[in-house]
């Protein structure tokens, strides 16, 4: 088993936990974000590029400044939708470590895919509004939803399966050999 799989093993469990935690209590612990974190750095350290920083001349450092450089995009461009209420705190921490692990050259299928599944399924609770019924039923099942009386939606299964799915691209560009 390579170090790459190990890795990529370690970042599903951990985003199977945060996205389980999310929806169930509506939080992703910190703790999670960090090993995430951790992971993306191991991985930017050991692996060779395009997949992570370790190479021979001076070219690494700056790939390692651009994948760092693009993770604090998606992380300050989500934070601004944090400061509008319209993600949690966890759910843009999450986003940030990610994209770290996407790096440069996935971080916009990333950020693409993760928006794209999310949008979608805000649309759908969002469409529970039109349904009163149905939309207690969802409250009954599933109380954490409810936020100060307003439905609110957990991002983090949506980042999770933005994840994988990069996951899938880099290994299908050889991340594994």
């Amino acid at each position: 088993m390579t170090i790459a799989a190990v890795l990529s093993g370690g970042l599903v469990g951990l985003l199977a936990y945060a996205s389980w935690t999310d929806v169930t209590r509506m939080i992703i612990r910190n703790w999670t974000v960090l090993a995430v974190l951790a992971l993306a750095v191991v991985k930017g350290l050991v692996l060779e590029a395009p997949f992570g920083w370790r190479g021979t001349n001076a070219g690494m450092a700056v790939m390692a400044l651009r994948d760092l450089g693009a993770a604090l995009v998606v992380f300050a461009a989500l934070f601004v939708m944090w400061l509008m209420r319209g993600m949690g705190a966890g759910d843009v921490k999450l986003a940030g470590a990610c994209a770290l692990w996407a790096g440069i050259g996935f971080v916009l299928d990333f950020v693409l895919a993760f928006a794209i599944l999310g949008g979608l399924a805000s649309m759908l609770f969002i469409g529970l509004r039109f349904v009163p019924t149905l939309r207690e039923r969802v409250f009954q099942a599933m109380p954490w939803f409810r936020v100060g009386g307003q439905l609110s939606f957990p991002y983090g299964p949506a980042i999770a399966a933005g994840a994988v799915w990069t996951l899938w691209l880099q290994a299908a560009a050889g991340m594994f050999g």
